[in-house]
Parts: C-alpha cells; sequence; structure tokens
C-alpha cells in the first residue's frame, strides 16, 4: 500500500513538471504575437508600402520613358502599277518613228507594303523642379522611418500588454485558491453555526450571516474565474493560439518591482520624455514630414515652373525598325528635342492655400508633441502613485496579516485547552485569509502599473 501512495506521488510530480514544461514563457508569447497579431502585421504591411513609395520618389530623379508601337496588317494592299514601253513612247510621239523600240514594261509603282508600323520614343528629363523631387525623396523617407517606428511601438506596446495580463494571471490565480479555501472554511462555518444554532448556543443569525458570508464568497469566486477567463481571451487573441490558465507560470517578483520606487522620479520623466523612445520619436519625424509637406507646397505656388527636356523619335513605315532590312531606306523617321517650361498662371488661390494649410498641418504636429508628452507625463505619474499606494497596502496588509496569524494560534490554543469553540477558530482563519486576499489584490496593482512604467520609461 505504501508503494502504491509513493507511486502514485510520483506520478502526480511528473505531471506537474510536465505542465510546467509545456507552459509558455513570455518570451514564446512575445513570438507567437509577432508572427500572428493582425495589427502588427498591417503595421508590417505598411511599411513596406512605403518602402515602395520611397523608390517611387526617388524614381523621379531620372527621365520618364514612353514607347509606343503599333502595327497593321493590310488585307487588300494596291498592286504594282506598269506601263509598257510602246505605250509610254505613243504618248510621248515617238512610237511611230521607232516602231518595236518598247518591248518593255516601266514600272509607274510598286505596290502598295502589306504591313505598316509606326513607332514613336518619348523622353522627359526633369532639370529644375524648386526642390520638390528632392523635398519629395526626403518626405518618403521620414514616412518610412514614421512606419518602421510604428511597428517597433505597437511591438513595445503589445508585449507590455502580454506580460499585464499574464501577471494579471497569476496573481487571479493565487485568489482563486485562496478563495476556494475560504469557501470550504466558510462551509465549515455554515455547519459550526446551525449546530449551535440548533443546541441553543448561540443565535440563529448568527447561522443566517454565515451563509450569507458563505453565498459571497461564491459570487466572488465566479467573478475571478470570469476575470481570468477575460485575461486567458486577450492572451489568446495576441498570440493567436488557444492560451489555457494552466499555460501561464510566470512568478511576481515584487523586489524588483519595488525597486524602480527607489529611483530618481526625475530620471524617470527624463527618460520617459526622451526623443528617443518609439512614440514621441515618431511625432517628431512626423513634425519633420509635415515641415517638408510645407516646403513642397511652397514649391508648387503659381509662376514657380519647372522645366524639363523632353526628345521625341517617331518612325512610320512598312518595315519594322532594327528588325527588318532597308527599314531606313523609307526615310519616314524623325527626331525632336525640346526644353519645356511648365508653370501654372492661376488657380484662384488653391495652391496659396494649400501652403495655409500645410503650415497649419506643421503647427498641429507640434501640438501633438506637447500633448503627447503632456499624456506620457501625466500617465507616468499616476502609475508611480498607483505603485506607491499599492506598496504601502501590501506593507498594511503584511502587518494585518500577523495579527491575524496571532489570533488564530491564540484561537487555537483557547480550543486546545477548552476554553475555545470551532466557530472563533474558523473566523480567526477565514479573517487570515481574507487579508491574505487583499495582499494579492494590492500586488496585482503593483504588478499592473509596474508594467506600464516599464512600458513609458525602463
Amino acid at each position: 500500500m505504501i508503494m502504491i501512495k509513493r507511486a502514485f506521488f510520483v506520478l502526480l510530480s511528473a505531471l506537474a513538471m510536465a505542465c510546467s514544461l509545456w507552459a509558455y514563457s513570455l518570451e514564446e508569447l512575445y513570438e507567437l504575437c509577432q508572427k500572428s497579431d493582425p495589427e502588427i502585421a498591417q503595421a508590417r504591411s505598411a511599411f513596406q508600402q512605403s518602402l515602395l513609395d520611397l523608390k517611387d520618389a526617388k524614381a523621379g530623379y531620372g527621365p520618364k520613358v514612353d514607347l509606343t508601337i503599333s502595327a497593321s496588317l493590310i488585307a487588300n494592299p494596291i498592286d504594282p502599277i506598269a506601263v509598257s514601253t510602246d505605250t509610254l513612247l505613243s504618248s510621248m510621239g515617238l512610237g511611230a518613228q521607232n516602231p518595236g523600240a518598247g518591248d518593255g514594261y516601266v514600272t509607274l509603282y510598286k505596290g502598295q507594303e502589306p504591313s505598316y508600323c509606326q513607332v514613336k520614343l518619348d523622353i522627359a528629363q526633369p532639370l529644375y523642379t524648386w526642390g520638390k523631387l528632392g523635398n519629395a525623396v526626403k518626405l518618403y523617407e521620414t514616412i518610412t522611418e514614421i512606419r518602421s517606428l510604428q511597428v517597433d511601438d505597437l511591438l513595445s506596446r503589445k508585449q507590455a500588454e502580454i506580460k499585464t495580463r499574464c501577471l494579471a494571471v497569476a496573481c487571479l490565480k493565487k485568489m482563486k485558491a485562496c478563495l476556494e479555501s475560504q469557501i470550504q472554511d466558510a462551509g465549515a462555518l455554515v455547519e459550526a453555526s446551525r449546530q449551535a444554532a440548533q443546541a441553543g448556543l448561540s443565535l440563529e443569525l448568527d447561522a443566517l450571516e454565515a451563509e450569507v458570508t458563505a453565498s459571497e464568497l461564491d459570487v466572488g469566486l465566479c467573478e475571478i474565474e470570469r476575470n481570468i477567463q477575460s485575461q486567458l481571451d486577450g492572451i489568446s487573441i495576441l498570440a493567436g493560439a488557444a492560451v489555457k490558465v494552466e499555460d501561464i507560470e510566470l512568478e511576481l517578483d515584487l523586489q524588483a518591482m519595488t525597486a524602480v520606487l527607489d529611483m530618481d522620479p526625475e530620471a524617470l520623466q527624463s527618460s520617459a520624455l526622451g526623443m528617443d523612445r518609439a512614440g514621441l520619436k515618431m511625432l517628431g519625424k512626423l513634425e519633420q514630414a509635415s515641415r517638408l509637406g510645407s516646403e513642397i507646397a511652397k514649391a508648387s505656388v503659381n509662376w514657380k515652373p519647372d522645366r524639363a527636356l523632353v526628345a521625341s523619335m517617331d518612325y512610320s513605315g512598312s518595315r519594322l525598325p532594327l528588325v527588318q532590312k532597308d527599314w531606313h531606306g523609307q526615310d519616314d523617321w524623325g527626331l525632336t528635342l525640346t526644353v519645356a517650361v511648365k508653370t501654372t498662371a492661376w488657380d484662384g488661390g488653391k495652391a496659396s492655400r494649400e501652403v495655409q494649410r500645410a503650415l497649419l498641418k506643421d503647427s498641429d504636429a507640434e501640438l501633438d508633441i506637447q500633448k503627447a508628452r503632456s499624456s506620457i507625463k501625466e500617465a507616468l505619474s499616476e502609475a508611480l502613485g498607483t505603485m506607491r499606494l499599492a506598496r504601502s497596502r501590501m506593507a498594511f496588509r503584511q502587518a494585518k496579516i500577523e495579527v491575524c496569524q496571532a489570533e488564530l494560534d491564540n484561537a487555537q490554543s483557547l480550543l486546545d485547552c477548552g476554553y475555545g469553540s470551532d466557530i472563533d477558530l474558523i473566523k480567526a482563519r477565514l479573517a487570515l485569509q481574507q487579508q491574505e486576499l487583499e495582499l494579492i489584490k494590492a500586488e496585482l496593482e503593483l504588478a499592473t502599473a509596474y508594467c506600464t512604467v516599464e512600458l513609458l520609461s525602463l
């Protein structure tokens, strides 16, 4: 029998170890999120599109070449036209003097070729555009950097969300275990209170209060289970895989979290507001893009002509050039070189209004940076305040736990001496478990706020 119990214990231990080995680590969840999250996929797609837009902008430096080739096949071409020499001489009044001198034929028209083709080559090379091409390239380079920063910022936010949810699951699992223990003790309290009421040792009201307490704990357990499932659903969506509660094995490093509160708040704020942070750096790039857009708009106003060199080569004939023989013998090709100047003389003030819009966008970008810095400062201050409050609550709950533990020991001693009751012992144990539950809640508040601080400044 002892051997069977040992084998059963070893089997349970092996299963527990296997479950822990199958659990997801944060790094694995991060990797799954990078591969499957649709928002990250969209951000990466936008980045790839910006690279293509940048190549299009750089292509504006080079010439634009248009080639047009058309060919026609004539089903019933005109036949050759020939006249006999006698007829020709007669028409000239020479036939009677030299009879028989014209025994041959003179070809007047060789006939129509059965095919006809046209080739046209147009080349346009920009010469001077008032800086529009250069600023356009710089603009799309800035947009590419913005798209890249968006991917990095989105990744960091998704990772922070995964970590926050995993820490929440870890705390909620501990809270669930504590509530389940409380429910067992509450059931024992209900039974003991009923027996005491039936024996006349306590009031019926005490039994009713015990039943209400047990029902309240049941409701709390259902709420905890709902919160756990909600967090697991969020993790599953982010990771793109079904994540169960046993897949999350994460411990809170409270010492590392509370160490943040010992750091200089000014240093944390300076780090959070630094322009090397992805969010603020992205807004800075947006301001730069707005500035470049205003420069392009200023260069597009009236009476600022763009200059370009336009070259045209055309050919039309019965033979395809460079392919069929004697194509150049038709003398049907031509070459034209043109220097073009294009400008808008009057557009009803549209160009000037575009400049004003660009300047307004530039000022809006500056305001966005100021608003973002204020929001970050406020969020960081609130998170640090939450962490300080959570640490104070944790210290308070630790002290309460010590008091409740002492009361529990005293109740046990009185019961052992015959002066106490089971009801007093159960109530003392429930009070201790309630303080442990409140301690876990404070730890959850601390962990959640820490993840915010870590995202903003660490």
